[in-house]
């Protein structure tokens, strides 16, 4: 797949277009007005789940402080913004603002930025023209070695599908209520996606009553993940977790929920297949983790190198019990 190596390379001002590939003589998606969001990405082929759709460079970054904005942000995005070319800060004042703020780049900033790092939050042009929803069909990472907030399909995508990524943390799968509450109070509008906007009814009734189901049985487990000793070995303890992850994985998987709540729970019952001394187990699971990670983050992202590492050679780590024993005293089976 080609990468755009521009602020947005290839992509007209007025209307950005999705990169081709080798494969197809056409722009996998557009961008269209696409009713009260304003604008949105819209498919204009069927796409292949695992897909890369972008690659962006930051348009402007600004540093965080315990996770907020620095004092300094309005400063540090007007001093970008002025070294910028006409026609980069004309695609940059088209993006949406949702906060009265006397800096309009500020503004800009705070209702599309991205973070990239614990110290570091970015705004990317194009990806940020991606809408929320809370069942998203795309999944955005930061690649750390290229710089690029990169953009993939996390299931196959119709033409004619907007594309979308979720503004939720990935253990937030809550009701109606609680996400758009998460999302106001964090980004400043009103969820109305396909999934928030369902009409009163028995589907409706089902979602909200699953979700509820599946929160009591994440805070059961988070407060069981805390008192299981991070060793090797099995204990009643351990065993009672790995049961509630697998049928917490079970419920999750008969939903309609964003994939990455999936691998989180995912990643949780490997960690203690392995905290258990199942191998072989935990080896179905690092290959299982591979698989979804090649589709969420690329095949060449960190996790996914690292997941097909752990899958062979999880064997061989097993046999060097000492040094396995002291790394699994660093993880949380928190999801």
């Amino acid at each position: 797949t080609g990468l755009s190596t521009g602020l947005i390379t290839g992509l007209s001002t007025e209307l950005s277009t999705g990169l081709s590939t080798g494969l197809s003589t056409g722009p996998m998606f557009s961008l269209v007005p696409y009713g009260v969001k304003g604008a949105g990405l819209v498919a204009q082929r069927n796409i292949e789940a695992g897909t890369l759709l972008v690659s962006e460079p930051p348009a402007l970054k600004v540093a965080l402080i315990n996770g907020d904005l620095s004092c300094g942000a309005g400063r540090d995005v007007s001093r970008q913004f002025s070294s910028m070319s006409q026609e980069e800060r004309k695609v940059l004042t088209k993006l949406a603002n949702n906060y009265d703020d006397e800096n309009e780049v500020l503004g800009i900033f705070k209702t599309n930025a991205m973070i990239i790092s614990p110290t570091e939050s970015a705004l990317f042009p194009l990806v940020c023209r991606a809408n929320h929803c809370c069942v998203p069909n795309c999944n955005y990472i930061f690649n750390t070695q290229r710089g690029h907030q990169q953009l993939y399909c996390s299931r196959n995508i119709a033409v004619g599908e907007e594309l979308t990524v979720s503004y939720l943390p990935d253990n937030i799968i809550g009701g109606v209520e609680e996400r758009r509450k998460f999302i106001m109070e964090n980004h400043n509008f009103l969820c109305m996606c396909e999934c928030c906007s369902l009409k009163p009814g028995n589907v409706l009734k089902k979602d909200e009553h699953s979700r509820q189901i599946a929160v009591r049985r994440i805070d059961e487990i988070n407060i069981m993940a805390k008192k299981i000793p991070l060793d090797l070995g099995d204990s009643k303890l351990k065993a009672k977790y790995k049961y509630l992850c697998l049928n917490l994985l079970s419920q999750l998987q008969k939903m309609s929920i964003h994939s990455t709540s999936i691998y989180l729970v995912k990643a949780c019952i490997f960690s203690i297949y392995v905290l258990m001394d199942e191998v072989d187990m935990a080896v179905v699971f690092a290959i299982d983790l591979y698989k979804m990670s090649k589709i969420l983050t690329g095949p060449d992202s960190e996790d996914s190198k690292t997941w097909l590492s752990t899958a062979e050679n999880l064997r061989n780590y097993f046999k060097d019990r000492d040094n396995l024993i002291e790394t699994v005293k660093t993880w949380s089976l928190v999801i």
